[in-house]
């Protein structure tokens, strides 16, 4: 009704059909959390569902290893003429494999770190084929993995790591400007960005130009106190991309007040302490600004993965 309350009156019968289709794909990750709820002991599937999910990262990442090798576009993230660096093995769309790689990293550094399992070849593996993405959301991944393991080695009780990570850190912020034009010097596509738009566009993929461009004034001119409260009849070509604006952009304020609820209670349902904590921030920040997260259906099987691998450790 609140999807409905947004769209009735604004979309013409066209253009309805397709927001619904975008509400089908909204759906579908809570439908699929919902569905896992309604399997009797479903616990007891858990471990051959872990077993699924590394043979599947496992042989992805060694697609995207051998993608950087092989003579053929196969395992590529981006194609045409211009083409961006990137490989994503079997994975078609490269927003839903930036996701699954920091679930699969995240993963691998809780079995290695916190249950102290031996698993630091598929860790490394995995780390090396997130590398290969070819995707800037990747790095965000990186900030809240090193400081998760930072903390679960107790790198803040030792002196000299504390100073170390903190000149790395430095160094980092100093450089970045410098290290991020290297960057963009090295892609065809990305340097053309660039030149025509310039660093903040190279940044978020140009989502920064959906956003001023066509979403902000799209609300500006045609919006009511009717689409701020329920959303958007209007089509999901003038989305910016960013994964908060866009629910925003479709549901309206109470809309999406309302799917961050229902989507937290189902997901959240395991013990909420530092380690999940962090993942969740990670994950958020991701979401936030990077595209596809809600409405990415392959997502939704590792969203379930994580859900269910956080209820059955307890760190």
């Amino acid at each position: 009704m609140l999807f409905l309350s947004g769209q009735i009156g604004f979309a013409p019968w066209e253009q309805l059909q397709k927001n619904l289709w975008f509400l089908d794909k909204y759906l579908f990750v809570v439908l699929a959390f919902v569905y896992v709820q309604t399997i009797e002991n479903v616990s007891k599937y858990y471990p051959l569902f872990f077993k699924v999910f590394e043979v599947f990262i496992i042989i992805n990442s060694i697609c995207i290893v051998l993608g950087l090798f092989l003579p053929t576009d196969w395992f590529n993230t981006y194609y045409g003429t211009a083409k961006r660096f990137g490989l994503n093995g079997t994975i078609l769309r490269s927003g839903a494999s930036t996701y699954i790689y920091w679930i699969a990293l995240f993963y691998y550094a809780c079995e290695c770190f916190v249950l102290k399992k031996k698993k630091y070849l598929p860790f490394g593996l995995v780390f090396i084929a997130s590398l290969l993405l070819g995707t800037k959301a990747i790095f965000i991944s990186y900030i809240f993995l090193g400081f998760f393991i930072f903390i679960l080695l107790r790198g803040h009780k030792n002196k000299w790591v504390l100073i170390s990570a903190i000149v790395v850190a430095l160094s980092g912020f100093v450089f970045f400007d410098n290290l991020l034009h290297w960057l963009v010097a090295q892609s065809p596509s990305l340097q053309k960005v660039y030149d025509e738009r310039g660093i903040w566009s190279v940044v978020f993929s140009l989502r920064d130009q959906h956003l001023l461009e066509e979403m902000l004034p799209l609300i500006q001119e045609k919006w009511t106190w009717r689409n701020y409260l329920f959303g958007g009849g209007y089509d999901m070509h003038f989305r910016s991309q960013f994964g908060l604006l866009d629910l925003f952009y479709f549901f309206g304020i109470i809309g999406m007040a309302a799917y961050l609820f229902i989507f937290a209670k189902l997901f959240c349902s395991f013990k909420i302490n530092n380690i999940t904590s962090l993942f969740l921030l990670g994950t958020f920040v991701l979401m936030a600004f990077s595209a596809n997260f809600f409405y990415e259906t392959i997502l939704a099987f590792h969203l379930v993965f994580a859900k269910s691998y956080f209820e059955r450790i307890d760190p």
